[in-house]
């Protein structure tokens, strides 16, 4: 049979290896947790950064949209402007018409009067 000096050094080994079994499941573990815990830090940093992204394009796209609707609104003013110019320059140009018919109507009557 075995003597208990044996079976207690059998029990003291088997517990020393249990527990430096379980030092190193802790540790494993532990450090497991710890790139999970980093992990989900790493993806609540790009949430935020998503949303932060997210929020500066929207805002982005609405000064784009702005814009552009400036421009059209530009256009829209040079073409009216490019109309009235031409309106204008049709007014003017009947006005000189009539302003040398007035002139030649007078150089006749003038002339008329002197015979």
């Amino acid at each position: 049979m075995i003597d208990s000096n044996t079976v207690a050094v059998v029990v003291a080994a088997i517990t020393t290896l249990g527990g430096g079994w379980q030092f190193l499941s802790n540790r494993r573990l532990a450090k497991s947790n710890d790139e999970k815990d980093q992990r989900l830090a790493d993806l609540e940093k790009h949430k935020v950064e998503s949303q932060a992204y997210e929020r500066a394009r929207a805002h982005y796209d609405a000064i784009i949209d702005d814009l552009m609707k400036h421009v059209e609104w530009l256009k829209q003013e040079l073409a009216d402007t490019k109309n009235e110019n031409e309106r204008l320059r049709s007014r003017i140009e009947a006005l000189e018409k009539t302003i040398e018919a007035l002139r030649n109507a007078s150089v006749i009557v003038i002339e008329g009067d002197k015979k």
